[in-house]
């Protein structure tokens, strides 16, 4: 029989109730380069340049840099408080003066 416990606060999460499966992912991004506005020589040196900067890194540090991919089995109180606010940025509360 599988146990599922909650990621976030390591509750037991009991078997008929209901569970919350999260996934995220990153990925790097780019802006577009303007290619066309670049001479040939100057991409083909910010090429080289890339290429031996990637040359000392290792193959699984690269992947991870620009894809990583979570997933999170949540109860339902932490579903709720992560759907209200997936980053856990602090939330701004102005006095009533």
């Amino acid at each position: 029989m599988i146990h599922y416990t909650c990621d976030r606060c390591q509750r037991k999460i009991e078997t008929e109730s209901l569970r919350y499966s999260v996934e995220m992912k990153m990925q790097a991004e780019f802006d577009q380069i303007d290619i066309e506005s670049q001479d040939e020589d100057r991409q083909l040196e910010q090429m080289q340049e890339i290429l031996a900067g990637l040359s000392d890194t290792d193959s699984e540090e690269l992947v991870d840099a620009v894809f990583h991919r979570l997933q999170f089995d949540l109860c339902n109180i932490c579903y709720h408080e992560f759907k209200s606010n997936p980053l856990g940025v602090p939330k701004v509360r102005f006095s009533q003066n």
